[in-house]
């Protein structure tokens, strides 16, 4: 949203990196996401992997877990693209194509005047 309303996405991220909701993932990752970077720190295909392991160890116990297996589809499609290597926030890629299907990160009509 920050980026369809003109703000600087740095500055933005650096501002909010130092307030109470950050996080160390937000401080270290955010800033490489906003330049379209995912240098590998937890490999998608590795979270892939141990997520795959945790799912089936709940199915045996006939327990869901829908965050789970939606993570495994967003890394299965991340894999298919050849992003396995990556980092798990490469996730943002597949969230940024919806954002443009949508519509959602393009500024609103300014109001005539």
């Amino acid at each position: 949203f920050a980026r369809a309303e003109g703000l600087p996405l740095d500055k933005l991220i650096d501002t909010l990196g130092k307030g109470a909701g950050s996080s160390w993932y937000f401080v270290h990752r955010a800033p490489n996401m906003a330049h379209g970077s995912f240098p590998a720190g937890f490999r998608v295909r590795l979270h892939a992997k141990d997520l795959g392991i945790c799912h089936e160890m709940a199915a045996r116990f006939g327990v869901s877990l829908p965050v789970v297996e939606r993570m495994l589809r967003e890394y299965g499609e991340l894999i298919a693209r050849g992003y396995g290597d990556e980092d798990i926030s490469a996730t943002f890629r597949l969230k940024e194509e919806l954002f443009e299907r949508t519509n959602i990160m393009r500024a609103p009509p300014q109001p005539k005047s």
